[in-house]
This record gives structure tokens, C-alpha cells and sequence, in this order.
């Protein structure tokens, strides 16, 4: 067993995330879309949740409900179009060393809660990821 399989299960989500390291372990990138629709359409749910409590839909609103207190770390841009920001901890869900992509797969989820909330599509930009064996994860998002 891996260190990322070390991780305590507080919740769904912990437990969504080890499921798919250990599919992805062993199926690879085939996998990958069914990994990306699970993360998504629970993306989907938590938005729809997180939406009907906000006054308005401009990414500086949905960052704070969504991701306030959820990442330590640096928020380099918070505005009604960008939200650029860098975590410096250990993946919470943990991806550290993992791959790039399943990084990818998994982040469907923070996408889907900001278009869920918006009700618009958003570019989401994984600029690094410590997935892929980066220093820290940085992403940021934006209006499509």
C-alpha cells in the first residue's frame, strides 16, 4: 500500500478519491473519463448546493463559498472573472506523485461546482500539480 492510500477517510470525497487512485493504478488512462464523470456530476451536486446560498455569481462570490478554508495556501487574483491561487500542502486527496492526469480527472470536481453555481462554463488551468511531482499545485480559473 502507497502513502496516498494512507490517507485518513473523513468523508465521500476521501473515499472517492481512493477509489480512483486505486482504479488508476490499475487501469491507467482508460479509466480517466469514468474517473472525470464521477468527480464531475458530484461537482454538479455540491455547486447546485453551494448556489442556492449565494447572492451573486461572479467567481470572487463562488471562491469564498467554495474553496474558503479548503486550501492553504496563496490567492494571488480573486475578481468577478479570475481566480488564480496556490496550494502549498500535501494533496488532500492524495494525488502527490501521482499523474498529471488523474489530477486532472479528479479537479472535474472544482470545475463542475463553479459552473454548477454560475450556470456558465469556466476555464479551469492546472498550472502545476503536485500530482505531477510540482512543488505545489496551482490553478487557475476563468470565464470561457
Amino acid at each position: 500500500m502507497s502513502s496516498a492510500d494512507e490517507v485518513r477517510i473523513m468523508n465521500a470525497r476521501d473515499a472517492l478519491a481512493l477509489l480512483s487512485r486505486r482504479i488508476y493504478r490499475k487501469y491507467g488512462d482508460e479509466v480517466l473519463p469514468i474517473i472525470t464523470e464521477a468527480w464531475s456530476k458530484l461537482g454538479v451536486g455540491v455547486g447546485i448546493a453551494i448556489g442556492i446560498w449565494l447572492p451573486s455569481r461572479d467567481l470572487k462570490v463562488i471562491a469564498g463559498a467554495a474553496f474558503c478554508g479548503v486550501v492553504r495556501g496563496e490567492i494571488f487574483e480573486v475578481s468577478e472573472d479570475r481566480m488564480h491561487g496556490r496550494s502549498h500542502d500535501t494533496c488532500a486527496l492524495g494525488l502527490d506523485n501521482t499523474s498529471r492526469e488523474l489530477c486532472q480527472a479528479v479537479m472535474s470536481l472544482d470545475k463542475a461546482v463553479v459552473e454548477a453555481v454560475a450556470g456558465k462554463p469556466v476555464n479551469m488551468k492546472i498550472a502545476s500539480s503536485r500530482a505531477a511531482g510540482d512543488e505545489y499545485c496551482e490553478v487557475i480559473y476563468s470565464w470561457g
